[in-house]
């Protein structure tokens, strides 16, 4: 009778992903400029700083050309801040990275936001 063992080799420890959300002050209102990913770990932080532009300026816009990877979590950080946003006020991705511009896309979500191309530009 033989006996096998099966040996794993120890399971890789994975960096923290993380965030950077950057509040800028414009004549317009706030911009946020969002760099990493946008997932279950870091929605958090970017749904508080989506409320904290909202409570501080009228218009805000989402820059998410840095955003490297985003999921459904991220996408229901946006859709609590568009939804608990004042009457008057404003929510828009200003650019957006072609991963998010493409998740926008594919949930219909791209004039929700007012994601804005430029003209003749396609990152199909």
């Amino acid at each position: 009778m033989s006996i096998h063992t099966l040996s794993q080799s120890p399971t890789p420890v994975l960096d923290p992903v993380s965030i950077s959300v950057e509040q800028i002050m414009t004549d317009s209102g706030v911009s946020l400029k969002v760099t990493g990913d946008i997932d279950m770990e870091t929605s958090t932080a970017f749904a508080a700083a989506l409320l904290d532009a909202l409570d501080a300026a009228d218009a805000v816009a989402l820059d998410l050309s840095a955003v490297t990877f985003m999921d459904s979590t991220g996408l229901h950080a946006m859709a609590l801040a568009m939804t608990t946003k004042r009457d008057g006020q404003s929510l828009a991705v200003s650019d957006a990275s072609p991963q998010v511009e493409r998740l926008l896309d594919c949930t219909g979500l791209t004039d929700t936001f007012s994601l804005a191309r430029p003209r003749g530009e396609d990152r199909s």
